[in-house]
């Protein structure tokens, strides 16, 4: 193989060959921004998002008893296994 052919197959072998490397570190990045993203909100944000997100529950429980349904680690459960 030529040097021009290598030198044209080794960025296209980076871009296509390396899926797995790509995806990691695009989670890599989602995981890090979510971390920063936590980090920076205050005390006081994440108690009013524990309420909010306490009061949704408590209200698709409330929903989930009204269709007789079995609230379950956050879903409503039908049928036998409920």
């Amino acid at each position: 193989m030529t040097d021009e052919r290598k030198a044209l197959m080794l960025p296209l072998g980076i871009l296509v060959g390396s899926g797995r490397r790509l995806r990691n570190e695009i989670l890599s990045g989602i995981v890090i921004g979510c971390l920063v993203v936590g980090c920076a909100t205050s005390p006081a944000d994440q108690a009013a998002a524990t309420k909010a997100w306490a009061e949704r529950d408590a209200e698709r429980q409330r929903e989930c008893a009204t269709r007789n349904g079995k609230w379950v680690a956050g879903a409503c459960l039908f049928g036998s296994g409920a």
